[in-house]
């Protein structure tokens, strides 16, 4: 976690490795406030285990950045935009491949209100594009 968007500003914290309970790893949560230039500033960091008297840890607090390769999320839609808003042109019609992921998520590169620009691979391919229709849940699949 850096004090500014960019590998130029100093280190003010660490993510932690996944928490793991009952052999399942559970990754950090960060709570996104804006990006710059594939960086997302975050406010808050937690890892929650999803067990019914396990309050989730807190890992941060404050304003830090983080780059968008160390973020990840799923894409629960079929399709990418070019642009942040309902209406802009489709450039990618997302199918799930052999592994039942429409999208393998190898990026995030900008986020506009619930909006956010992903790249990745879907079938053998490099995709980029916006989307809506996203998880960020490690237990279920969103509503």
């Amino acid at each position: 976690m850096r004090a500014g968007p960019g590998s130029g500003f100093a280190v003010i914290g660490r993510l932690p490795p996944p928490r793991t309970s009952d052999g399942i790893a559970f990754y950090t949560e960060v709570e996104v406030t804006g990006s710059k230039d594939g960086w997302f500033r975050i406010d808050r960091a937690t890892t929650d285990v999803y067990e019914p008297d396990a309050e989730p840890v807190v890992a941060f607090r404050g304003i830090g950045w983080v780059s968008g390769r160390f973020l990840g999320l799923s894409v629960e839609g079929r399709r990418l935009r070019a642009g942040p808003f309902e209406h802009a042109p489709v450039v990618v019609e997302l199918e799930a491949d052999a592994s039942g992921e429409p999208l393998q998520v190898e990026r995030l590169l900008s986020c506009r209100a619930n909006w956010v620009e992903v790249e990745g691979r879907h079938r053998d391919r490099h995709v980029r594009g916006w989307t809506e229709d996203v998880c960020s849940n490690q237990v279920t699949t969103c509503p």
